[in-house]
């Protein structure tokens, strides 16, 4: 028994509020606009997804249906987390490919004054996620 709760005690669980990885117990947040486009593609796509800090969002597309929509807490964290692990400022702000690659996807993320452009063939490894939650709000938002 005494075990069974060192185990808990030690293991987080029985009391706190939720960790957001700062350190503190409140969700991680956005402190500034948050633009997201992705071009390219087989069939040529735009999408653009502008996410402000309060987690009102908007989606406009080329192809398939634009939206309005608000990030719940959850998935406004999420983000904020993901841009805090793509370390944007330490990225060189032209990623891409040293040659075209035809058909590709060509991102380019805009935060707090720092825009990063890349394709998906040279992708730097710390951008794949956050890259990957925005493209789940995309398509989640325009179905």
């Amino acid at each position: 028994m005494i075990l069974a709760i060192a185990l808990l005690a030690a293991s987080g669980c029985g009391g706190g509020g939720e960790n957001d990885g700062t350190g503190g117990s409140s969700p991680a947040t956005l402190s500034a606009e948050l633009r997201y486009v992705r071009d390219g593609g087989f069939a040529g796509d735009h999408d653009e997804l502008v996410i402000a800090p309060d987690g009102r969002a908007q989606v406009t597309r080329l192809r398939g249906r634009d939206a309005s929509f608000e990030l719940s807490r959850e998935e406004i964290a999420k983000v904020a987390e993901a841009v805090a692990g793509a370390k944007l400022d330490e990225l060189d702000p032209k990623s891409t490919s040293p040659k075209p690659v035809p058909d590709a996807f060509v991102y380019t993320v805009s935060y707090r004054g720092r825009k990063v452009e890349t394709d998906d063939a040279a992708m730097p490894d710390s951008l794949a996620p956050l890259r990957q939650q925005l493209d789940l709000l995309v398509t989640k938002h325009t179905k």
